[in-house]
């Protein structure tokens, strides 16, 4: 079985959380995506090993996922690069002033649209 997992699987597991517990309809409300997507994506990463999946004890209509080790090892291994990323962005972006990071995110913003516009 291919156990490699795609960057969104890997925030699939982030965003249940180390502790979490979530319902199916729980995670498609914060992911922003259909309970039947969340349902696939829990069934492929339950398959490689990162998620559980079990029946709420007062209503079996109702599927929590949690992780395994294997997630909680994963999630935090995720997080850590995440904010390691973070304070590198934060360090090399500290130079400059706040009108400099303005003009960033406008420059930014005005080549999307650009891009975006050209066919």
């Amino acid at each position: 079985m291919d156990n490699s997992l795609f960057m969104r699987e890997v925030h699939f597991v982030v965003e249940i959380g180390p502790e979490g517990s979530p319902t199916m309809g729980e995670l498609a409300q914060r992911l922003n995506v259909t309970q039947g997507a969340v349902t696939q994506m829990a069934i492929r990463l339950e398959k490689k090993g990162y998620v559980a999946r079990a029946k709420d004890a007062g209503d079996k209509r109702v599927t929590t996922v949690s992780l395994t080790e294997k997630g909680r090892t994963l999630c935090a291994e995720h997080i850590a690069y995440d904010h390691s990323e973070f304070s590198y962005i934060s360090r090399f972006l500290s130079q400059y002033s706040e009108e400099d990071l303005k003009r960033l995110i406008e420059y930014e913003a005005l080549m999307g649209k650009l891009f975006l516009t050209r066919t």
